[in-house]
């Protein structure tokens, strides 16, 4: 092994950095595709998307790979470190994902402090008026997706949809298994 890739190994081991802890998991991809296809006896009721065996069959991954997690430089920070990324395409929930974002997607942007970027941001600001005392500020978020609460986000969703787009939230949310050098962690 090479010494770029021990450090790339170092990197992605130390989930400290990303404000994530690794542990191992007993389950396979296998097992996330039977949650998936048994939720609607999990949860005790009828999940409407379900009904339709359609939609159930665009939305369940028939052969699921396991998720693996990569790492890409971060050239502009100090020392280059990795910044994790975990590949779910194929992944048991994969579709059903794909399938929430669109049914979300409407609810994004729909707040008066929503900043799509810095272009955005500068379009917003252009014609304000500013003190000569103002200062603009601008924060860097440490390991965003990594702090946010998943249960807080559920119950945020649920409030702005239903309690099924909240359950197939909470069911991707809490499937994030991957794959690191053979072995399956969370």
């Amino acid at each position: 092994m090479s010494t770029e890739e021990e450090e790339e190994e170092e990197n992605i081991q130390n989930f400290s950095k990303y404000g994530h802890v690794g542990r191992k998991v007993g389950f396979s991809p296998m097992h996330v595709r039977g949650k998936v296809e048994t939720l609607p006896m999990c949860v005790g009721r009828k999940v409407e998307i379900f009904a339709d065996e359609e939609i159930k069959k665009k939305l369940i991954v028939s052969d699921p790979l396991v998720p693996r997690i990569y790492g890409l430089p971060k050239i502009h920070k100090p020392g280059v470190p990795l910044r994790p990324i975990v590949d779910t395409i194929g992944s048991p929930t994969y579709r059903l994902a794909k399938f929430l974002v669109e049914k979300l997607k409407p609810l994004v942007g729909n707040t008066s402090s929503f900043i799509k970027d810095s272009s955005y941001f500068i379009e917003k600001i252009k014609h304000r008026h500013m003190e000569e005392e103002d200062i603009l500020l601008s924060l860097d978020i440490v390991s965003l997706f990594t702090m946010i609460h998943i249960k807080e986000a559920i119950s945020v969703i649920e409030d702005l949809t239903d309690p099924e787009t909240s359950l197939l939230v909470g069911l991707c949310l809490n499937s994030t298994f991957f794959s690191f050098m053979g072995e399956l962690d969370e």
